[in-house]
């Protein structure tokens, strides 16, 4: 037995718009400053994908994309970057 609740696609599609109008609505939460301590976990988190100079990247739900220029610093060859909300992607 699953211990996850399969969902239907029409489900899915209804919590998907709702995440993301929940995202569009609060995207600018999301932008520098940011909040003292954040950064340095930010730099932590990236830290622990061990990411090689070359390495293909995917940071999902990459919201304003602010793990992107930490992700830089390592050299990857290729980022892709998905999230929900458009509007944190505009961003």
């Amino acid at each position: 037995m699953t211990p996850f609740k399969t969902l239907s696609e029409e489900e899915i599609q209804r919590i998907n718009q709702l995440q993301r109008n929940s995202f569009d609505n609060l995207y600018h939460l999301f932008e520098p400053p940011l909040p003292e301590g954040v950064p340095e976990r930010l730099e932590k988190i990236v830290a622990h994908g061990n990411i090689a100079k070359g390495d293909t990247v995917l940071d999902v739900g990459t919201g304003t994309g602010i793990l992107i220029p930490i992700i830089k610093k390592y050299k990857p060859g290729r980022i892709h970057a998905c999230d929900l909300s458009r509007r944190m992607l505009e961003q």
